[in-house]
């Protein structure tokens, strides 16, 4: 997870900084453990991924039960946001269903994409984030 590359779209600059802000805040506190180290859906504080330094299964499924607006709240974000898990080839990856959680946007006025790399059982993956409004 050391790569971090990210687009801007829209006519915005004070969102696409605000957009850019909230992008760095969620790819960084997705690339951790998370507090408590062992979180789940009912004692989070705010989520991460990771445990070990390595995609974790159970933290991805726990997330995915987590209601946007706490998300939003935890990572002290202001927009809209969409993370999607996927194979080198685009493909979302499935784990106990489609990897990805947030809201899609659909039609958004501004938008923030952005990718981290990882991996998931030894496999190269690609943690997309979009931020939107």
């Amino acid at each position: 997870l050391q790569e971090k590359v990210c687009q801007t779209y829209g006519r915005n600059r004070d969102l696409a900084a605000i957009g850019v802000y909230d992008f760095d805040k969620i790819s960084s506190h997705l690339i951790t453990d998370g507090y408590p180290t062992n979180w789940n859906n009912t004692n989070v504080v705010y989520p991460g991924l990771l445990s070990n330094g390595i995609l974790n299964e159970t933290k991805i499924n726990q997330i995915k039960l987590l209601n946007n607006s706490f998300i939003i709240s935890s990572f002290g974000i202001r927009n809209n946001f969409y993370v999607n898990i996927t194979d080198r080839n685009g493909k979302t990856i499935n784990i106990s269903g489609p990897a990805c959680f947030g809201i899609k946007p659909s039609n958004p006025s501004e938008i923030i994409e952005g990718k981290r790399l990882s991996s998931f059982n030894g496999v190269p993956v690609i943690i997309n984030i979009m931020v939107w409004k």
